[in-house]
């Protein structure tokens, strides 16, 4: 769409003044660009490659353009793309940074609650279990009451380290 606007000699009427269609090009060529930020940071890894890959695909034809036909007002487009991809493996590298981090906390918290579970359960020689013997109980009283049974045994697995 952006080469179309781009080489078009068209023109949209705004009022009694007219804009020509090619100097939408650079607008339409920056909101696709936010849109392919919005696609790494909602879909992620799969999201970058998509974006990658719609910026990759017509960088052929941008170049022979450029080169072959001596379109150096083309420039402009071709360095966006090339810091487009820039940005996006930057927002890759930070999502996979923090999604590395949050599974550190949270190993870091489930080790924190299971030494809780153990201290409270090695206080005391009848309360020994009683961490571990609650959530099976909750499971019982959860299927007889139709829970989801795939919540019930995420809970259990999750709060008493397996079975």
């Amino acid at each position: 769409m952006t080469t179309f606007a781009a080489r078009s000699d068209k023109v949209i009427m705004i009022g009694r003044g007219a804009l020509p269609l090619a100097a939408t090009a650079g607008a339409i060529s920056a909101l696709s660009n936010i849109c392919l930020v919005f696609l790494v940071l909602h879909y992620k890894k799969a999201g970058f490659i998509i974006a990658v890959a719609a910026i990759l695909i017509p960088m052929p034809a941008l170049l022979k353009w450029i080169i072959v036909q001596g379109n150096v007002g083309s420039l402009t487009g071709l360095v966006t793309n090339l810091f487009t991809i820039l940005m996006l493996v930057i927002i890759m590298l930070y999502h996979v940074k923090v999604e590395k981090e949050q599974r550190r906390l949270r190993e870091l918290f489930t080790q924190t609650a299971m030494s809780l579970v153990n201290a409270i359960d090695t206080k005391d020689k009848y309360t020994t279990g009683h961490s571990s013997r609650v959530p099976y109980n909750s499971l019982s009283d959860g299927t007889s009451c139709m829970a989801l049974p795939v919540f019930l045994h995420l809970f259990i697995f999750k709060w008493t380290g397996g079975w």
